[in-house]
């Protein structure tokens, strides 16, 4: 057995203190080598050799029990005072890093919200300066910018998309096509803008043929801002504001052309409840070209009037060509043409007849009646377009739903084409409440269950 290296003075080496007197103190060699084995124990007060004691062998082994248990301390054991200040130190620095760490973290976060307001700021700054730019531009310019991505004038599809889609109208798909190419195809100094006369009973394509022309004319079709759209009983009801009406009409007109020299379509529906004071206005404009020089842009301009005026003449004659047993295909312009100016002599005050005199209508187009077969075409399309099948039981279910006149033999329809794509509606929303499906052929009784 391995005694402890400090004996009793009196020789005794069998004798040894159990217990430490109280005044003796544990001192520790920091310098010393890892380990307790050779660590020197000796008396803060130089007492005698009677008071100097060492631990038992005992107590070695039980703080070698100890070392083992807690390896931590196994190196070194501080009294409690040690520990504590030690420990004391350590959370002070450790709070004090925290609390050196907390200003800088809160000086970034700080940084960060004042960048980032200050680009929130730039941004709302930025915006409202380009919202008062473009709405100074708009109120001191109305008229839109005048770029060439806004054309397109694709006058070969026009003619393309009318001989597609444009059903019962021979004349009229000859005239509008040849109109359009030879107006702006003519390399010539042409000043005059292009003035087309859509005549005809209602529904049977007019406002059709003049949407076909800006769709092709415009990138942005019929949202272009070059296009110009009047309807005579909304823009100009009352015939005791034709003085007010003459001013800002005549100021529109004169205000896009002379602003685009590219181009506009300017259309003006239902002509034949026009006052005549706003009609003098509008011949009075178009005539501005007078005196003008072709870059004026007059010549890129194009003029449509709209009108049912003469739709009854027009439909009286097509029923005696048909009844005297001739095809529709071979009525000509000439023969509807003595029919317009039979109506302007007759009748001088409507309002097409100074227009043809003074030669401001270039092309008078006569709109002809439809019949159950161009009806059906357009049932055909309409389904189509809607995404549905195409079932011929179906389609001449729909078709005997219009009306025909006259009431003898029912050859044409009263509302042309108009009504189709409503009628289309109803009777598939009676098809879809009953549960049936158009993948398959219709049979006999769900033709009836329809109606």
């Amino acid at each position: 057995m391995r005694h402890h290296p400090l004996e009793e003075s009196n020789g005794n080496t069998d004798k040894l203190c159990l217990v430490p007197p109280p005044n003796a103190v544990e001192v520790i060699d920091l310098t010393a080598s890892e380990g307790l084995s050779g660590s020197k124990v000796t008396n803060d007060n130089n007492q005698s050799d009677n008071n100097q004691s060492v631990y038992p062998k005992s107590s070695e082994k039980m703080n070698g029990d100890d070392a083992t248990q807690n390896p931590a301390k196994s190196a070194f054991s501080f009294s409690d005072d040690e520990d504590s200040d030690s420990s004391k130190q350590r959370h002070v620095k450790k709070r004090g890093k925290e609390a050196s760490q907390q200003p800088a973290d809160a000086d970034q976060k700080s940084q960060q919200m004042t960048h980032s307001k200050q680009g929130f700021m730039k941004m709302c700054m930025f915006i409202t300066i380009c919202a008062l730019l473009l709405s100074v531009y708009f109120h001191v310019n109305p008229h839109g910018f005048c770029l060439d991505s806004e054309f397109s004038r694709n006058v070969s599809g026009i003619g393309i998309s009318l001989k597609a889609e444009l059903y019962g109208q021979h004349i009229a798909q000859k005239i509008v096509t040849s109109a359009l190419k030879n107006h702006f195809d003519n390399k010539h100094d042409i000043r005059k803008p292009l003035v087309l006369s859509f005549h005809g009973w209602t529904g049977i394509g007019k406002n059709f043929v003049s949407t076909i022309i800006t769709e092709h004319f415009f990138k942005r079709k019929t949202l272009s801002p070059f296009v110009h759209k009047f309807i005579i009983p909304l823009h100009f009801p009352h015939k005791s504001e034709v003085v007010s009406y003459n001013e800002q009409l005549q100021r529109w007109i004169r205000g896009n052309i002379s602003h685009c020299s590219k181009g506009g379509v300017f259309i003006f529906d239902e002509m034949d409840k026009i006052h005549n004071g706003v009609m003098d206005t509008i011949k009075d404009t178009i005539l501005d070209y007078r005196g003008k020089k072709p870059e004026a842009g007059y010549r890129n301009v194009v003029f449509i009037f709209l009108s049912n005026s003469g739709g009854e003449a027009i439909n009286q004659h097509v029923l005696k060509h048909v009844l005297d047993g001739k095809l529709r295909e071979s009525l000509t312009l000439s023969e509807l043409e003595i029919i317009f100016q039979g109506i302007a002599k007759s009748t001088p005050d409507v309002w097409f007849a100074d227009l043809l005199k003074s030669e401001v209508i270039d092309h008078l187009v006569p709109f002809l009646p439809l019949e159950r077969t161009h009806v059906k075409q357009c049932i055909r399309r309409d389904l189509v377009k809607k995404g549905f099948h195409v079932k011929e039981a179906l389609v001449t279910q729909i078709a005997d739903q219009m009306e025909y006149f006259p009431e003898r033999y029912e050859f044409f329809s009263v509302s042309g084409c108009k009504k189709v794509s409503s009628r289309v509606d109803v009777v598939m929303d009676k098809f879809h409440s009953r549960g049936f499906y158009f993948n398959l052929p219709l049979s006999k009784e769900e033709v009836i269950w329809g109606e």
